[in-house]
């Protein structure tokens, strides 16, 4: 359902049910959703700067599926055309990441459409059938237990549930997500002007075709009891001839990752022991 849609549905509601302040807002929204999308058809798209691709939708920073109610792009922003066709892949691609689509399980987050997560890895799954429950099943013939302490009357034990998806197209799938997150929050950080300027053209280059050749810090563990969402970009330039680019630092549900939208080696070694690199 597009926003004009929703909006319409949501005055038609509100009026059956009388409740006037509730219609007041809705047509207040409605006349919010026009401005944007006129608007957009001065500026053009955040990512595609184009005018024609329609602006009708908000776009949400961080994925629905990571619970992301809060941190929006209004209407005008990013056209439909990108939205829909280009963003709404690369949110799913970051969803689906094999840590991340874990963490999503463990901790109930449920998909955009209200669905329980849950998550496939090559000897076994994970199941989130209803808040404060997750059920683990895995293959007798691809795992072993390892006992661990365990309190007085209870068992513990632990396993590792391998997914081999960490490939390079994955990958930099994973990556262009990222640089989208990170071009939108610069949208929220920085001045219109800059955001729309040519300094930002590769992220954009990045976002709607990838191509480029890079890599992802992944930690080693999830941070336990992490079910926030935090992402951190930094403007900088290169030394050498000051070409800018954008670094990325984010934490998704306890997920730790790194990377930057210019060069294809990370600028310092990474302890082995804290985390891996992979290339792309």
């Amino acid at each position: 359902m597009g926003n004009q849609a929703r909006l319409k549905q949501e005055r038609r509601a509100a009026r059956a049910e009388g409740k006037p302040a509730a219609v007041e807002a809705a047509k207040r929204r409605g006349a919010e959703a026009e401005q944007g999308a006129a608007e957009g058809m001065r500026r053009g798209c955040l990512f595609c700067r184009q005018s024609d691709g329609g602006f009708t939708s908000v776009e949400h920073v961080f994925p629905e599926s990571l619970g992301n109610k809060e941190v929006i792009l209004p209407v005008g922003v990013v056209c439909d055309r990108c939205n829909h066709q280009v963003l709404s892949p690369l949110d799913a691609a970051l969803c689906d990441f094999g840590p991340i689509a874990m963490m999503r399980t463990i901790y109930g987050v449920e998909s955009k459409s209200g669905k329980r997560p849950s998550f496939k890895f090559d000897n076994g799954s994970l199941h989130s059938d209803r808040p404060g429950n997750v059920q683990l099943s895995l293959d007798s013939e691809k795992w072993h237990k390892t006992g661990l302490p365990a309190p007085p009357g209870h068992t513990s034990f632990s396993f590792t549930g391998m997914r081999h998806d960490a490939t390079p197209r994955r990958l930099s799938k994973l990556h262009r997500a990222l640089t989208k997150i990170a071009l939108e929050c610069a949208w929220l950080d920085l001045d219109e002007e800059s955001v729309l300027s040519g300094e930002f053209d590769r992220e954009r280059r990045i976002v709607l075709g990838g191509g480029h050749h890079g890599y992802l810090i992944l930690a080693k563990q999830s941070i336990p009891e992490e079910r926030q969402v935090t992402f951190t970009p930094v403007f900088a330039r290169r030394d050498e001839d000051g070409e800018p680019y954008l670094g990325i630092a984010a934490n998704i549900l306890g997920v730790l990752m790194a990377t930057d939208t210019l060069k294809e080696r990370p600028a310092e070694d990474v302890p082995e022991d804290v985390a891996s690199v992979h290339y792309f």
